[in-house]
């Protein structure tokens, strides 16, 4: 008797260890993933972080990674808008996201595409002089 409740309690002790690292080690609640796609002969996306790697339209990725879009502008053009499946985001030439699945309602696997609207550039005079530079864009000084 004694030997078949040592088994017993031996199995009950494993069994809770392995709930428990199962659930500590993230086993229980991987990181949910996008599909992030844009049209890469617009657009750059890289990492944001580390060495800036390359990502390909179409690329699975974590949540809350952050991705560095840069607008691949045509001669006389700027950026009119960055979108996110459609709601307007930004409006410079560079923009960073962070893959945010419950902010857009999806669910894991879903598809996040980002896409750029041009429109175009207002020339700009530019006036030097000894002690400054003019950039007359809204009263800019630089």
């Amino acid at each position: 008797m004694k030997k078949r409740n040592g088994l017993v309690s031996l199995f009950g002790v494993s069994l809770v260890a392995t709930v428990l690292l199962a659930g500590c080690s993230g086993l229980a609640n991987p990181l949910k993933k996008a599909r992030v796609t844009f049209d890469a002969s617009r657009i750059t996306c890289t990492l944001s972080q580390g060495a800036r790697e390359g990502i390909s339209s179409g690329t699975m990725i974590a949540e809350n990674t952050a991705l560095y879009f840069t607008a691949d502008l045509p001669q006389g053009k700027a950026v009119k808008e960055w979108t996110v499946n459609g709601k307007a985001r930004s409006s410079v030439e560079s923009f960073l996201y962070y893959v945010n699945l419950k902010e857009l309602k999806l669910k894991d696997g879903a598809e996040i595409t980002v896409g750029v609207s041009y429109q175009d550039a207002q020339p700009v005079t530019v006036t030097f002089d000894k002690e400054k530079v003019l950039a007359p864009i809204k009263s800019l000084r630089v």
